[in-house]
Parts: C-alpha cells; sequence; structure tokens
C-alpha cells in the first residue's frame, strides 16, 4: 500500500487499518510518487526533457494483511501530522481470488 501525505514530514505519523483491524504503522519511504511517475510516461512525448518525478518526503509505505479473504474490504488511513492534528481517508478494496 503506497499513501502520499500532502506535506507530511518526518513527524507525521500514518497508520493503514484494514476492516476492523486494529491500524498497523506505516513507513516513510523517499521515492517517486508511482502516479506522478505513470503520468508522466504515458506523456512523454509532450513532456519537457527537464520534467520529472522527483524523489518526495511524504510518501508512506506498508504491507497489507497476508490472510485477506476474497470480498471487498475497508481500507483506512489514518494521519497524525506534526502539530496533533488528525485526518482520516477511506477507500474500498475488492479481492476477487484466494
Amino acid at each position: 500500500m503506497i499513501v502520499n501525505v500532502f506535506d507530511g514530514g518526518p513527524r507525521t505519523k500514518v497508520e493503514l487499518a484494514v476492516g476492523g483491524a486494529p491500524p498497523m504503522p506505516m513507513t516513510p519511504d523517499r521515492r517517486p510518487d508511482p502516479l506522478v511517475q505513470e503520468l508522466y510516461a504515458r506523456n512523454e512525448e509532450t513532456k519537457k526533457p527537464w520534467v520529472k518525478a522527483d524523489v518526495s518526503s511524504h510518501i508512506w509505505t506498508g504491507r497489507l494483511p497476508g490472510n485477506l479473504r476474497p470480498g471487498t474490504h475497508t481500507l483506512t488511513v489514518l494521519v497524525r501530522d506534526e502539530y496533533g492534528r488528525s485526518y482520516a481517508e477511506h477507500a474500498v478494496m475488492e479481492i476477487t481470488s484466494g
């Protein structure tokens, strides 16, 4: 799982909860944003040669549990920023086979 936390920094804490399971910490990962990389790759012919996906300081990664059964699962990303403010975002994921 890859999460881009806008304006996240070294003191930002990010966790991932799947369904009703307890949240698991995610790890900061200095890397280019994969969405930006894919967008630039799709438009290689029209982008300027100096445009590239730079390493980002606001990417977090974590593994999904290996025991998820087929069906739909709610993913919840919980963020606490350096000022103590909390945010949550949700997505639904479907697993079609085990």
